[in-house]
């Protein structure tokens, strides 16, 4: 029988004294940071200016500039008040870096891509934002709007732009167990809005989009389907260039999903796919 989300949600719920003990396997600690193999990209610039705005008021005193081009200053912005390094912390040998966005248990499970649809400030196509090293790296080149816009139908002819939020699961299930999706999705929540807000900060229009075929902007991004899968969508409004010319999806190497691995030793919990797989069925074309 196909899992509801009320149902696990019952069943993993938290009740304390019902709760199996069990402690933490420190040796396959989860890496908090996803790499991939060596392919180009951008250095996004330093930032230590930010937006003078008020969080209430951040959406209703001015009107985006839903046609202004987007420059890698402004995309640098947003990057870092959505998901930036802001503090550390002695851990073991080294340190352990605290991000603008919360977390529980601070484990960080979502990852952001970004789809540009047009040739502004960046070559049309899919990137992966390493908040660790301030990097977008490409994983597809060329237009890629077609594609996208077939997957997220309600993305407006002005979305030019588009950061896509992912979850790997075992990030958070190496402490929840089969709980953790309860907490990849609550933390993905979090980075969606601190997005959204980053974005309206600068001055530019957001939406948040969770009506999605999972399965198409997996395969665009390259998901191990088991490890990581696409969470929710912002867009943003940003013009100032023409679509870039659509190209078939170029073929990514074999061996590329397992980027999606954070662990040597990983362990899936048949209560968290079922429900993950449950939901990647539940859009509207």
């Amino acid at each position: 029988m196909t899992p509801t989300p009320v149902a696990y949600h019952q069943a993993t719920a938290y009740r304390r004294r019902a709760m199996e003990p069990h402690g933490l396997d420190w040796a396959n600690q989860p890496s908090p940071y996803k790499s991939y193999p060596v392919r180009d990209g951008v250095a996004l610039p330093g930032v230590e200016i930010f937006p003078e705005t008020r969080l209430k008021t951040v959406d209703h005193n001015k009107s985006p500039r839903a046609s202004a081009p987007v420059d890698l200053f402004a995309l640098s912005q947003i990057c870092f008040l959505a998901a930036g390094l802001t503090a550390r912390a002695r851990h073991g040998d080294g340190y352990f870096y605290y991000r603008s966005a919360p977390s529980a248990g601070a484990l960080y499970p979502n990852e952001i891509y970004l789809a540009v649809l047009n040739n502004a400030a960046l070559p049309a196509g899919i990137y992966h934002l390493g908040v660790h090293n301030r990097y977008l790296t490409r994983i597809r080149a060329g237009g890629m709007a077609t594609a996208v816009r077939a997957a997220v139908p309600d993305l407006s002819a002005d979305d030019g732009w588009v950061f896509l939020i992912s979850g790997i699961f075992f990030r958070s299930a190496w402490k929840y167990r089969q709980r953790a999706y309860r907490y990849v999705l609550l933390d993905a929540g979090h980075l969606a809005e601190n997005l959204r807000l980053a974005v309206a900060a600068t001055g530019y229009a957001g939406r948040l989009h969770l009506n999605f075929d999972d399965r198409a902007l997996d395969g665009l991004l390259g998901l191990d389907e088991n490890r990581e899968g696409t969470l929710c969508l912002v867009s943003m409004a940003g013009g100032g260039s023409e679509a870039a010319a659509d190209v078939p999806p170029d073929p990514l190497p074999p061996a590329f999903p397992a980027a999606s691995r954070v662990s040597p030793a990983e362990i899936v919990y048949p209560e968290m796919a079922a429900i993950h797989q449950a939901a990647k069925t539940v859009w509207m074309p």
